[in-house]
């Protein structure tokens, strides 16, 4: 965690996930703008585990995010993908595409290019026709 955390901290300094802030006390506009803020610390942090090759730590990342009451979006969803792309999780990303449905996050091109992607990097290209397929019945434009 220190390495992603170390690029994370070097890159724009954003720690405020690591130390949650209790606004709870200034009414709920404030406590809906910290966790989206929170929200999007963490997707960063995610993001930057995932360019160190650290999937797991990025997985971990997003455990927390439930643990801590924040929704993922699709961003934060896509951002471990990606993650699992560089770590040849394939499996892994097929699961959490199918996952945001479970959640009600709306795929979009970038989430399933992304498991695509993890598919065919695994030599799983056979595979990456089921997200495909998937995309396209959904009205989903390949890119």
């Amino acid at each position: 965690l220190g390495n992603c955390l170390g690029r994370l901290s070097r890159g724009n300094g954003l720690w405020s996930w690591r130390y949650p802030v209790d606004w709870s006390h200034r009414g709920a506009c404030v406590v809906a703008a910290a966790a989206e803020t929170q929200c999007i610390s963490r997707t960063v942090a995610i993001n930057a585990c995932g360019k160190t090759f650290q999937w797991h730590q990025a997985l971990a990342l997003f455990a927390t995010m439930s643990r801590d009451v924040l929704e993922p979006n699709v961003i934060s969803y896509t951002s471990l993908i990606s993650a699992f792309i560089r770590g040849a999780q394939w499996q892994r990303a097929l699961a959490l595409l199918a996952t945001m449905d479970l959640a009600a996050v709306k795929h979009n091109t970038i989430s399933y290019s992304a498991a695509i992607s993890a598919c065919v990097r695994s030599a799983q290209w056979q595979t990456a026709f089921a997200p495909l397929a998937e995309m396209c019945r959904a009205s989903i434009k390949p890119n």
